[in-house]
């Protein structure tokens, strides 16, 4: 795939997701800090990865894996973990009302 098809799909895909956190915001007033959540929503995970990604793999050797000096089962392990754990925490998340146009 080139790069440029990439871009273009990446762009499009933030512009509908920021279109949608729009659409759903519950008050105009607030806006700006429903976006700064969002941002953050959007960022954290990106900053976080690089940082916990190392400890994972020095664990220690990889039980499946032929890999003696990196731990690839960990860092999945970690991925799956942290999927499973924001997965269980969703229905927490408060519903904003849609405002219908």
């Amino acid at each position: 795939m080139s790069p440029s098809v990439a871009a273009v799909g990446l762009g499009a895909f933030y512009a509908v997701d920021l279109a949608l956190v729009l659409r759903v915001m519950p008050d105009g007033g607030d806006a700006a800090r429903y976006l700064g959540v969002f941002n953050i929503a959007k960022a954290l995970p990106q900053t976080l990865a690089p940082v916990l990604a190392p400890a994972l793999l020095a664990l220690g050797s990889d039980p499946v894996g032929a890999s003696a000096d990196q731990n690839y089962f960990a860092l999945f392990l970690g991925g799956a973990v942290a999927a499973l754990l924001a997965t269980a925490l969703t229905p927490l998340i408060r519903h904003p009302r849609l405002v219908r146009d």
